[in-house]
């Protein structure tokens, strides 16, 4: 179960930084668009609403079809229940905790 735990914890970790560069990557290819954007008037707030908002609308988007397709999948799991002591194939707390983590690592 420790190992388990280590492997989940990594894949949570990778998860992360691949977002985190992900979202790196997007601001650098629109450096010159924000500065053509800061260079006629617009304010530090406009520019870094527009930046998260983009990162954050995609990772919106990953999240709830990661959610849904272990709703989904999560009935094919159901039916190998005797392989795991008293975890169910959807926990809600883990959904949150995960999903909220995610959304932190775009933010």
């Amino acid at each position: 179960m420790f190992l388990l735990g280590a492997f989940a914890l990594l894949a949570l970790l990778l998860a992360a930084v691949g977002i985190y560069g992900v979202i790196t990557y997007m601001t650098i290819e629109r450096a010159h668009e924000i500065g053509v954007r800061m260079a006629l008037g617009a304010d530090r707030l406009s520019v870094l609403r527009m930046v998260v908002g983009g990162g954050l609308r995609l990772d919106l988007i990953g999240v709830a079809t990661g959610v849904t397709a272990v709703l989904i999948l999560g009935r094919t799991l159901s039916s190998f229940s005797h392989l795991l002591y008293r975890v169910r194939p959807w926990d809600p707390l883990t959904l949150i905790a995960i999903s909220l983590l995610l959304i932190c690592a775009t933010l």
